[in-house]
C-alpha cells in the first residue's frame, strides 16, 4: 500500500488559536537524545502545540500523523524512515527501511546532523511490538535527535527507565489547559467584545479545554448575546456536542458508551459507586482505562481513587442518556440514591431520591437529619434542601417549608431583609381565623427568637409565654424543639427583667419532667441553671455547673443553645469571685460561643461591659475605658443598659478618687450633661423643672469639683472623665 503524503507532512494549523510559549519553553528542556511526550484528550491542543515547534526558526523536524493502520511493524517503520526522508534527516529511501534494525542504520547514516522525529495520535499504535520498539528506540537516538511525540492515551512503552535517566519530558492534560490569560487571547484574537465577567465564566466552564473555547468563541460570534452564550455555556450545545459525540462518546466500545452514560448521572465516581448504580463489577478497572485513555476523566486527588467527568461532557452524556430509549435514569438515581444513604453521604442521597423522584424517601431523610444539621451550624445545606424539595413534594405543608427556611436563615445570621418577607408571612397566616396552632405557637417562638437577639427582654419573655402556653394546651412533646426553646428564651429573659427565680423553677421544672429526655436539650438547660445561679447570687454553685459544660479551646461537645448562657455564667462567677486572670480568659471563650449564635448579640454586648469591671478589678482605668468604648451605641436592651451605667459609674469613681475630685451628686451630673446642649441656664433650669437660681449653684459647685471655671472647659473635663454617659 502506498503512502498516504498527508501523513507525512504537518496539517494545517487551526485558524485560531494562541502560542503556547510556557509549553513550548517546557519542550525546548528536551535534552538531546530524549522524548518529549504530550499526553491529553481530545481538543486539549496537542496538535497545534506540536505545529507551534516545528514551525519554529531553525527546528528541522519530520512529521508522521500515525495511522491504525500503522500497526503493521514493516509499514509503521518504513513511513516513519519516509518522514525523515522527507525533512531531509535521511539520504536513504524509505522503502528499504522495514524494521527498527533498518530505520537505525538509516538513522546512522544521516546527512543532516540534529532535528526531531514528531509522532502525532500516538495512542493509535497499539501493536506491542511496536511499542517496545519505540521505547528501544529512544535509547538509540544519540546526542543529535529528539523525539516528540503526542498522544491521547498514556503511551504503553517501558520509558520508566528513561525517566529516573531524566531523558522524559511529560506535558499533561493539566499542563494542556488554558490558563485565563491564554483565553482572554483567545477571546481577544475572535473580536468579541464581552466583559472580563464572561471570560472568566467561559474559562472557568472550560476548564482551560482547547477545543471547547474555540468552539464556544465561533458559536458566540453568530449570537445575539455572545457575553451571556459564554456565560451560559453547555456541553449540549450543537457544535461542543458534535465534537464531542465525534471525537470522545462514537469511538467507545458499546460497553465504555453504556458506561459512561449509565455513571454521567454522579459528580464524583469511584469503582463501588458505580457498580452500585450500574449492576458492573468491573467500574474501577474501568474507570481506570477512561482516566489512562484522556476520554474528558480525570482522577481527583483523594485518599481512594475517584473521579469526574469534565463538566461539558457530562452536559453531553446526560443529554445521550435522557434520549436514550434504553436508559432508565430514574433506576440509576435510585441506586445511587440507596448507596449514598448507606455510606452517610445524605446530602447526595437526597438529591438522587429527588431525581428519581422519590419524594417520600427525600422528605423522610431530610426530616431525620434536619436537627443534626441545624445543630452543626450547617444551615446552607438545609437551604438548599428545602429549595430543592417544596416544588416537587406536591403534599409538603407549604407553612411547615417556608418555616424551616425561615429559621435556616435565622441560625445562618442572614440580614433582617433576608428573613423578614418570609415572617411577615408566617404572621398573616398564623392571625387568619382558623389558623392552625401549631403554626401560631411556632410562630410565637420565632418572635420570641428575634426580640432575645435584638435585647428586648420584654417582648421575648411576653412571646415566648404565649408560645409555651399554647404548646401546653396541645400537650406538645416537651423535647419537640419548638417547645425546648420557647421554655429556654422565657427562661433567660426572666433573669434580664429581674425574675431569675422564676427562670429556677421554669428549668428546674423542666429537667424533673420524665417526658423531658432529649439530651440536647438537657444539656442547654443545665447551662442555662447556671446563668440563672450566677444572677441569683450562687456563684460557686453557678462556676462549677459552668465548668462542666463551658466550652475550652480545641472544641467541645456542649449546645450552641444554652452554652452562651453557660460561658457567660463562668465569666461572671470568675469576676465576682476576684479571679481575674481566669476570667479574662474566659472572657476569650465566652465571645467564641457568642459568635456561633444569632441569639448572642446581648452577650456580646454584657461581655464587654464584663471585660471593663474586670479590667477595674486589676485597676487599669486605660483598659478598661477601652472596652466600655466598644459599647457606647446602647441596643434596645434594658438589662444592658443598667450593667453600663454600673460599670461606668464604677469607672467615674475610681477615676474620680485617683484624681482627687469630689464625686458629682446625681443631681450635678444631670446639669453637667446639658451643659454641651447649649441651652441656657434658665432652658436647663425648665428642663429640669427647678429654678435657675438652683441651677446656678449647681454649676458653681461643679466648676469646683472639677477645677474649672467656664462651661467649655466644664464640658472638656467630664467628657475626659467620662461624667457625661456615653449614650447623651
Amino acid at each position: 500500500m502506498s503512502l498516504d503524503i498527508s501523513q507525512i507532512a504537518p496539517p494545517r494549523p487551526c485558524v485560531r488559536h494562541v502560542v503556547r510559549d510556557r509549553l513550548l519553553a517546557a519542550v525546548d528542556a528536551t535534552p538531546a537524545g530524549g522524548v518529549c511526550v504530550v499526553v491529553g484528550g481530545p481538543g486539549f491542543g496537542k496538535t497545534e502545540l506540536l505545529l507551534d515547534w516545528a514551525s519554529r526558526p531553525g527546528v528541522v523536524g519530520a512529521w508522521l500523523t500515525a495511522a491504525r493502520s500503522d500497526n503493521d511493524p514493516a509499514r509503521f517503520w518504513r513511513h516513519l524512515a519516509a518522514a525523515c526522508e522527507h525533512a531531509g534527516l535521511f539520504d536513504q529511501a524509505e522503502s528499504e527501511v522495514k524494521d527498527l534494525t533498518g530505520f537505525l542504520a538509516a538513522m546512522a547514516a544521516r546527512s543532516r546532523p540534529g532535528g526531531w522525529m514528531v509522532i502525532d495520535d500516538a495512542h493509535v499504535l497499539v501493536d506491542e511490538a511496536i511499542q517496545a520498539d519505540l521505547a528501544r528506540l529512544v535509547d538509540a537516538l544519540g546526542d543529535e535527535v529528539r523525539l516528540l511525540v503526542a498522544s491521547r492515551a498514556d503511551l504503553a512503552w517501558r520509558l520508566a527507565r528513561q525517566r529516573a535517566r531524566g531523558m522524559v519530558v511529560d506535558i499533561g492534560e493539566r499542563d494542556l489547559q488554558l490558563d485565563r490569560a491564554e483565553v482572554g487571547a483567545l477571546v481577544a484574537s475572535s473580536a468579541l467584545e464581552v466583559p472580563d465577567e464572561a471570560v472568566d465564566r467561559l474559562a472557568a466552564r472550560t476548564e482551560g479545554w482547547v477545543a471547547g473555547v474555540q468552539l464556544a468563541l465561533r458559536s458566540a460570534l453568530g449570537s445575539v448575546d455572545p457575553a451571556g452564550y459564554l456565560g451560559s455555556l453547555r456541553g449540549d450545545d450543537r457544535p461542543i456536542a458534535e465534537f464531542l459525540l465525534e471525537e470522545a462518546l462514537d469511538d467507545q466500545p458499546d460497553a465504555n458508551r453504556r458506561f459512561l452514560l449509565e455513571t454521567s448521572i454522579l459528580d464524583r465516581l469511584s469503582g463501588p459507586l458505580c457498580d452500585a448504580v450500574t449492576g458492573r463489577g468491573d467500574s474501577s478497572r474501568r474507570l481506570a482505562e477512561l482516566e489512562r485513555s484522556h476520554v474528558l476523566v480525570s482522577r481527583l486527588d483523594d485518599a481512594e481513587p475517584s473521579y469526574r467527568y469534565h463538566p461539558l461532557f457530562v452536559d453531553l452524556l446526560r443529554s445521550e442518556l435522557a434520549s436514550d430509549p434504553e436508559a432508565r435514569p430514574g433506576v440509576l438515581h435510585g441506586r445511587a440514591a440507596k448507596w449514598f444513604e448507606a455510606h452517610g453521604d445524605i446530602d447526595r442521597a437526597v438529591r438522587h431520591f429527588a431525581a428519581v423522584p422519590d419524594l417520600e424517601a427525600a422528605v423522610a431523610l431530610v426530616h431525620d437529619h434536619e436537627d443534626e444539621l441545624f445543630r452543626k451550624g450547617e444551615v446552607g445545606l438545609l437551604q438548599d434542601w428545602y429549595s430543592l424539595l417544596p416544588d416537587l413534594a406536591g403534599g409538603a405543608d407549604p407553612d411547615e417549608q417556608l418555616l424551616r427556611l425561615l429559621w435556616s436563615s435565622l441560625a445562618a445570621g442572614d440580614a433582617a431583609e433576608v428573613w423578614t418577607p418570609a415572617l411577615d408571612r408566617l404572621h398573616r397566616r398564623a392571625t387568619r381565623p382558623g389558623a392552625d396552632p401549631w403554626l401560631v405557637a411556632e410562630v410565637a417562638v420565632v418572635d420570641a427568637h428575634v426580640a432575645a437577639r435584638e435585647g428586648d427582654s420584654d417582648a421575648a419573655l411576653r412571646r415566648a409565654t404565649d408560645a409555651i402556653d399554647a404548646f401546653s394546651a396541645m400537650g406538645a412533646d416537651p423535647n419537640r424543639p419548638a417547645v425546648a426553646y420557647a421554655s429556654l428564651l422565657a427562661a433567660r429573659s426572666e433573669v434580664w427583667t429581674g425574675a431569675p427565680d422564676a427562670a429556677e423553677r421554669r428549668m428546674q421544672s423542666a429537667l424533673d419532667d420524665p417526658a423531658f429526655t432529649d439530651p440536647f436539650w438537657l444539656s442547654a438547660f443545665v447551662g442555662a441553671l447556671a446563668f440563672v445561679e450566677v444572677y441569683q447570687g450562687h456563684f460557686r454553685a453557678g462556676l462549677a455547673r459552668a465548668d462542666r459544660l463551658a466550652p475550652r479551646p480545641g472544641g467541645s461537645d456542649t449546645p450552641p443553645v444554652g452554652a452562651i448562657e453557660s460561658a457567660f455564667a463562668r465569666v461572671v462567677a470568675l469576676r465576682s469571685l476576684g479571679l481575674v486572670d481566669d476570667a479574662r480568659r474566659a472572657v476569650d471563650d465566652a465571645r467564641e460561643v457568642a459568635a456561633t449564635s444569632t441569639s448572642g448579640e446581648p452577650f456580646r454586648f454584657l461581655l464587654a461591659v464584663e471585660a471593663a469591671r474586670i479590667e477595674l478589678l486589676c485597676g487599669d482605668l486605660d483598659a478598661a475605658e477601652k472596652a466600655l468604648a466598644n459599647v457606647e451605641d446602647l441596643p434596645r436592651f434594658a438589662h444592658g443598659r443598667q450593667e453600663l451605667e454600673l460599670a461606668l459609674r464604677m469607672w467615674r469613681e475610681e477615676r474620680s478618687r485617683r484624681e482627687g475630685i469630689t464625686e458629682l451628686t446625681s443631681r450635678e451630673v444631670e446639669v453637667l450633661s446639658l451643659l454641651p446642649t447649649r441651652l441656657t441656664l434658665q432652658e436647663i433650669a425648665d428642663e429640669l423643672f427647678v429654678s435657675a437660681n438652683t441651677v446656678k449653684t449647681h454649676v458653681k459647685s461643679i466648676y469646683v469639683k472639677l477645677d474649672v471655671t467656664n462651661r467649655d472647659d466644664a464640658t472638656r473635663r467630664a467628657a475626659e472623665l467620662r461624667l457625661i454617659p456615653p449614650s447623651r
